[in-house]
Order: structure tokens, then C-alpha cells, then sequence
């Protein structure tokens, strides 16, 4: 399982050891759990949901991020459940049936699941606004932890790395940052959460109906100047995003500008004109 790790130094040098393998994240994904809003003396699960996070990738697992930051709602915490998040014990689990959902970070160890390696907390923060030690309540998860020294984690699907049980009232933003053995920058993925669900990616082009409302119009234009730039999204933004937002998703917009609105206008000069002037006065930035 996760293990604290004093030695946040001997954690860094082993997020600094790479090889020079292609490597990546390959999927991010996210599985609805049946929580079937148990209850006991200790927790109240009704009017939750619970979702686990899991990732493929190729290469040697590195560092490792996640950012959860809820505008309103909140994540449960079991009141016998780790502060820093680590996953419950079965022997709690006996003792209170809700500690099987409780937020935390994914068991791993060798014997205690299919996958083969264990992680241990501390690294360097480089999500804005993320934190290389543990930050932990009910409206914040801030974790960095990475493979401890000596450690290989190879590359496999289905590795799970977290499970989140939000009320079903939560909004806000899901981030994961993760980093393999390529001599590359870390890969970050951006979700937005909505009425207690991590929005995942869906199969079909990148729209420009940033708000999920059904139309592209002055909304997500206002969306997409709020969030220029930005790891972490507004809680109204719904469609997931490979960030930075940059002109990928400038470019859906334009692209969908009008759809769902009766009759379908072309883009307008103002429109143009408002994007121009964002652009002129906005920092470029380069996707990777």
C-alpha cells in the first residue's frame, strides 16, 4: 500500500532516475463502484458515489500527482480511515463495512493485489497549486508519491491508483499528473467533476460546448477565457481537456461556434475580434 516515506530527498532521486525507453501514460480512466449507500456507526453512505482511478502505462512508473479541488460538495473521509489518505485495512474493513469506500489511495503492495510494486508519498509538486507533501480534507486532496528507491514498477493496465467517494451535490476539478521512465515531461490529464461524477473522456471530436449545455455560444467562449492556460479548471467546464487549455481548445470552438442554437449563426466579428483580443493578451503556450 502507500506507506508515508520520511526520506523525501532518497524519493527525489528516484523520481530522477529515468531511462531512455519510449514511455507513457496511456489511458487514464475511471470506474463507477456500487457503494449501495451502506451505512454503520460510523459513516453514512446514501446520496454518494464512488468512483476508482486507474491507469495504463508502458515504461517505468515514476512520480506521480493528484489534485482534487471541490468548489462545493465534499469527499467522505472515514473517521477511522488514514489522514494522509492510505488505504484502509481489511481488519477495519470488518469492524465498518463503509471503510471499504473511503477515499484513499490505492493498495498496491505485493500480496495485497494483482499489481507488483508499492508507492511511498513525497515528490515534487508541479501541478499549480498542488503540494509535495500531503494535503487532505473534504474539499482538497493534494498527494504527490512515486516508486521508493530500488523500487520498478513496469509497465501494466489496470493499475489502480485511487478511489474517490464524493457526495452527490460535488463540483469542481480532478487532476492526475503522471510521469514514466521517457525523457519527457510528465503527462497531465484535467476532469471536471459534476453532481459527485468525474466526468471521463469521451469518443468523439473535442467540442466546443465547454459547459455541456448543448450549444457553443458566448458561455464557453467566457469559459475558455477563464481557463486559458490553466491545469486546473472551473467547475463549470464539463468536457474533459488534455491541458494547458490552448488553441486546441480555441480551435473546437471556432470549429462549433453556433451549434444548438436555432437558426446556426457563422462565427461573428465579434467573436473574432474578442478572440483575437484574448490571445494578444494572454502568455502562449506550447502543448507537448
Amino acid at each position: 500500500m502507500i506507506r508515508p516515506h520520511h526520506d523525501l530527498a532518497a524519493v527525489l532521486i528516484a523520481l530522477a532516475v529515468c531511462s531512455v525507453a519510449t514511455a507513457e501514460i496511456e489511458t487514464v480512466r475511471f470506474t463507477e463502484v456500487d457503494n449501495g449507500g451502506v451505512s454503520d456507526e460510523f459513516l453514512d453512505l446514501a446520496g454518494t458515489r464512488t468512483t476508482d482511478l486507474f491507469i495504463d502505462f508502458s515504461g517505468d512508473l515514476g512520480g506521480q500527482q493528484l489534485l482534487v479541488e471541490l468548489e462545493a460538495g465534499r469527499m467522505i473521509n472515514h473517521p477511522l480511515g488514514d489522514p494522509q489518505g492510505d488505504a484502509p485495512s481489511e481488519a477495519l474493513k470488518l469492524v465498518s463495512p463503509t471503510a471499504a469506500f473511503d477515499t484513499s489511495l490505492s493498495a498496491t503492495g505485493p500480496g495485497e493485489s494483482t499489481q507488483d510494486g508499492w508507492l511511498v508519498f513525497g515528490g515534487a509538486a508541479s501541478l499549480q497549486g498542488g503540494v509535495g507533501a500531503v494535503e487532505f480534507s473534504e474539499t482538497r486532496l493534494s498527494v504527490a508519491f512515486a516508486p521508493p528507491i530500488g523500487q520498478t514498477i513496469a509497465g501494466q493496465a489496470d493499475f489502480p491508483v485511487l478511489r474517490l467517494t464524493l457526495s452527490d451535490d460535488a463540483e469542481g476539478t480532478f487532476t492526475y499528473l503522471g510521469d514514466t521512465s521517457a525523457p519527457a515531461p510528465p503527462q497531465v490529464f484535467a476532469f471536471p467533476i459534476v453532481a459527485g461524477e468525474v466526468r471521463q473522456p469521451i469518443d468523439e471530436p473535442e467540442s466546443g460546448d465547454f459547459n455541456g449545455d448543448g450549444r457553443v455560444d458566448n458561455n464557453d467562449l467566457n469559459l475558455l477565457l477563464n481557463n486559458w492556460g490553466r491545469v486546473t479548471l472551473n467547475a463549470a467546464w464539463t468536457r474533459p481537456v488534455t491541458v494547458p487549455v490552448d488553441n486546441d481548445e480555441l480551435n473546437a470552438l471556432l470549429n462549433d461556434w453556433g451549434a444548438g442554437l436555432t437558426p446556426v449563426p457563422e462565427p461573428s466579428a465579434t467573436l473574432a475580434a474578442l478572440t483575437l483580443l484574448a490571445i494578444n493578451h494572454l502568455r502562449p503556450l506550447h502543448r507537448r
